[in-house]
């Protein structure tokens, strides 16, 4: 019997000449999104094979700090997802994810993207420390 799949949604957080920066993808012209991992669910209960699964997507080593759940009256898309909370600790970017671009974007303009879930600003604020 097939393993239950969840998606995560990546939070990758660093910071870049002092400022706190998020990881977000160009999943196709014009639609940046944080990236988004499927994995059996019990691979998110085991901290090892979240990072290894995180650096074979993202080629970059990240020290996982827990998972953000949404609302139940908002839920993030897929139905079920949950928000990966990491920040970045070596690499860089190599992304094998579908993509067309990738970037660092600052706290302040991702908090005025329209795909940014707005009833989890503060705890997002709060983990990136804006």
């Amino acid at each position: 019997m097939a393993s239950a799949q969840t998606v995560l949604h990546l939070f990758l957080v660093n910071s870049i000449a002092g400022v706190p920066v998020v990881f977000l993808l160009e999943t196709e012209p014009g639609v940046v999104e944080f990236p988004r991992l499927e994995l059996a669910r019990e691979e998110t209960e085991n901290e090892e094979e979240l990072r290894r699964r995180v650096r074979e997507a993202t080629g970059m080593e990240v020290e996982i700090s827990g998972f953000l759940d949404p609302p139940p009256e908002v839920p993030l898309e897929p139905r079920g997802s949950r928000i990966l909370l990491a920040r970045h600790v070596a690499g860089a970017p190599r992304i094998t994810l579908p993509h067309v671009g990738w970037e660092w974007t600052s706290g302040r303009e991702l908090m005025r993207m329209p795909f940014a879930p707005k009833v989890m600003m503060d705890e997002l604020r709060s983990f990136m420390n804006v």
